[in-house]
Parts: C-alpha cells; sequence; structure tokens
C-alpha cells in the first residue's frame, strides 16, 4: 500500500480492522463533510462526518463495494477514486472522492472488508469489497 501524507492531522487509533480511537471527528475535515477513508487490518473503512450520515442508508444498499481507481478529467484529477455501492440496479450509489482523502491507498485485489463509521461507531459492513485499476472515472461499471 502507497502511505499518503496531507491528512489534516487525523489520527487513527486501530484493533486490526477497527477503529478504537480518532480525532477525525473534531478535525476540520469532518466539520466540512469530507469522508476519510482509512486502511487497515484488511479493511477499508470510510469515516462518516455527521453531515454526511444519510449516505450510509446508501451505503448499505450494496453487496458488494467496487473501488475503481484512476483519472477524473471531468474533475481535473489526475487521480482519484469512485466507490460503488454495488446493488444489481441500473443505478447503484457511488462517491466519487480525491486521493487526499485516504490515508494509504489499497492494493488491487478482491480480498478487501467495507466498513462505515460514525462517530457512534460502525455503522456498515460488507464483507465484499474489490479494487481495480480503470483508465477513467466516473467508471460506473460491475466488476
Amino acid at each position: 500500500m502507497e502511505k499518503l501524507t496531507d491528512l489534516g492531522g487525523i489520527t487513527i487509533g486501530n484493533d486490526g480492522a477497527d477503529i478504537k480511537t480518532t480525532n477525525y471527528w473534531d478535525t476540520d475535515h469532518a466539520k466540512k463533510g469530507i469522508i476519510h477513508f482509512s486502511v487497515n487490518g484488511g479493511c477499508i473503512r470510510a469515516l462518516v462526518p455527521e453531515c454526511m450520515a444519510e449516505v450510509v442508508v446508501e451505503m448499505a444498499t450494496g453487496r458488494e463495494v467496487i473501488l475503481s481507481r484512476g483519472p477524473f478529467p471531468s474533475q481535473g484529477q489526475d487521480d482519484a477514486f469512485e466507490v460503488m455501492f454495488e446493488d444489481n440496479t441500473d443505478n447503484p450509489f457511488a462517491l466519487h472522492v480525491s486521493i487526499g482523502q485516504w490515508d494509504m491507498v489499497p492494493k488491487q485485489s478482491d480480498k478487501w472488508i467495507f466498513a462505515a463509521w460514525t462517530a457512534e461507531g460502525k455503522v456498515f459492513q460488507c464483507d465484499k469489497c474489490l479494487v481495480r485499476q480503470v483508465p477513467s472515472l466516473p467508471w460506473l461499471k460491475p466488476w
């Protein structure tokens, strides 16, 4: 995994895939509604700020989570992620996020777990999370 830096002073205390402590909820990122992605213990964890809590309902529709990494020309980004919650419909819920929202970038694999966390704790988990490289975002295609 490639370790990233510019995280606005976010710290996370881990117990494998679980988050034991974090200062994220008190950071400017959380106050601005920026979802932070953290990778640890085989799990990709989305830290969802209170002002974005409604996205957890949409996330929970996914039977698998597909992360597609690639350039996002229409947003002027050379490197970004699409986080798609595949529900086998024509219009699955997806987030498009910058590379700066990640503490580490996960390697391409089909062996990840995905979990969403709020200040209340873990609120969603999907045991099938896939990571792939794509030519361009948005991709919005099944695995």
